[in-house]
């Protein structure tokens, strides 16, 4: 039964189930994709990388068939096989110094639903495979009071792993 805060009651049900934490990820759900994706292109590019094969490896993740990556290394690897790793450090950096310079957009209506759910005591946290310091970057640059909540990043865990929630688990409790 949801409790009551200021003769408001508090509490989110789905199919008779009160709802205490919804966990969503970052990239796709709360922020814009696009500018990271024209961001690793601006990156390769600056590098002298192919983007055309860079543009094979982010059709093969939206089409599911590859798996993504926790990292920006990793998904270069994914990307570039066989480059020397002296390319992958360079685009490594080129790429965050563009996620600096263009972070991503919010998408319309997220802040609304995530504060929907704040404002009926419902906890929130982000989940991303992405990089925490690019991510809290990101958070802060849209605003809407996004910035601060939980963020689990691939740092203390690896999405999909299962092991991934206690640390959700051990954050808001």
């Amino acid at each position: 039964k949801p409790e009551e805060r200021g003769g408001r009651k508090m509490g989110v049900r789905c199919e008779e189930q009160e709802v205490r934490l919804v966990i969503l990820d970052v990239h796709g759900v709360v922020l814009d994709p696009s500018k990271l994706i024209k961001n690793a292109h601006t990156a390769a590019r600056r590098v002298g990388l192919s983007r055309s094969r860079l543009g094979r490896y982010i059709r093969a993740l939206e089409r599911g068939e590859r798996i993504a990556r926790s990292s920006i290394g990793e998904s270069f690897e994914d990307a570039w096989p066989r480059t020397p790793p002296e390319k992958k450090d360079i685009f490594v950096r080129c790429f965050r110094e563009e996620m600096r310079r263009t972070p991503c957009r919010l998408i319309e209506g997220s802040a609304k639903m995530i504060h929907w759910f704040l404002d009926r005591g419902v906890k929130v946290v982000f989940c991303s495979g992405g990089e925490r310091e690019l991510l809290e970057y990101n958070l802060n640059f849209v605003g809407r009071g996004l910035h601060g909540l939980p963020l689990i990043t691939v740092a203390d865990g690896v999405k999909p792993d299962p092991r991934f929630l206690e640390r959700v688990f051990q954050v808001v409790s």
